[in-house]
């Protein structure tokens, strides 16, 4: 069991990846009328909780009990900065300030936005990318490497923690309390507290192509994981954790390029996704 609370299953294989995602996408799916597409994250150690990155930073982790909102204004500088130099590069240029907040999380900078796929291959990939690629160190005390893992999330189930029946859309009137720069007092959601579930514009082509869904993160600075603990589901809570031991990383990372096709340069489509695949080839080849 994953944090004490949601379910943690154990994949050795590609076929086993995607045989756990389809039952557990089909045991969220009682009423087909009312089911909503699951969400995917891979994080390439699996003792990561599902936190954003701007309360990943070493001060938002020693203030993290404290209450009230955290880096808002860090968050709006960095905006205003993306915006600044971005318009020169970016096409289709984003319309809105939203617009431009999801695009900044999609290419690394830090926001309260955590990415999630529709894909769960996609997520395996980005689960396991790394680990693959880069030498694992032991861990500080001298243990092996963390395992990998893909996280479940069933948006629609955590948005109905908020009386919302499907998915907040990025422009809509509900999110604009969690934006950068001070909250809107007159949100509707408990003054943006906890997450919730956002699709984002699909304004840019990796955000297309990676199926990049997001939850944006209120004032509450622990992890989606460790939240959902705390609330009261009456049912199974909305996320479950699928681990991929070490040893069995390589192995799968190799199935998903040689079956399913899933490569840097499909899910990165531009020079730089293009020029990372290249490299990651060549450097298989020599090896």
């Amino acid at each position: 069991m994953c944090h004490g609370c949601c379910e943690s299953v154990r994949v050795t294989s590609l076929e086993q990846f995607i045989k756990v995602c389809r039952e557990w996408a089909d045991e969220r799916a009682p009423n087909k009328n009312e089911y909503i597409t699951p969400w995917w994250r891979g994080q390439a150690d699996a003792q990561w909780h599902l936190t954003p990155g701007v309360y990943r930073s070493p001060a938002a982790i020693r203030t993290r009990r404290d209450k009230g909102p955290f880096g808002l204004a860090e968050e709006r500088r960095l905006l205003e900065i993306f915006k600044a130099h971005g318009r020169a590069v970016v096409q289709p240029r984003p319309e809105s300030d939203a617009e431009w907040y999801f695009l900044m999380r999609h290419y690394g900078l830090p926001t309260r936005l955590l990415d999630w796929s529709e894909n769960p291959l996609v997520a395996l990939f980005m689960a396991l990318r790394d680990n693959v690629l880069t030498a694992r160190e032991p861990k500080s005390d001298g243990g092996p490497p963390t395992c990998a893992a893909v996280w479940g999330l069933d948006p629609g189930v955590l948005n109905r923690q908020w009386h919302r029946t499907g998915i907040f859309w990025g422009d809509d009137d509900a999110v604009r309390g969690y934006m950068p720069g001070p909250l809107s007092q007159d949100c509707p959601i408990g003054h943006s507290v906890q997450p919730v579930a956002v699709q984002p514009p699909n304004s840019n082509a990796r955000i297309v192509a990676q199926a990049s869904r997001f939850t944006i993160h209120g004032w509450d600075r622990s992890g989606l994981d460790e939240q959902v603990e705390d609330w009261s589901w009456g049912a199974e809570p909305p996320i479950t954790k699928l681990v991929i031991p070490t040893c069995c990383e390589g192995p799968v990372y190799d199935d998903l390029h040689r079956i399913a096709r899933v490569t840097q340069d499909a899910l990165f489509p531009d020079l730089e996704g293009l020029a990372e695949a290249l490299s990651e080839a060549y450097a298989f080849k020599l090896g």
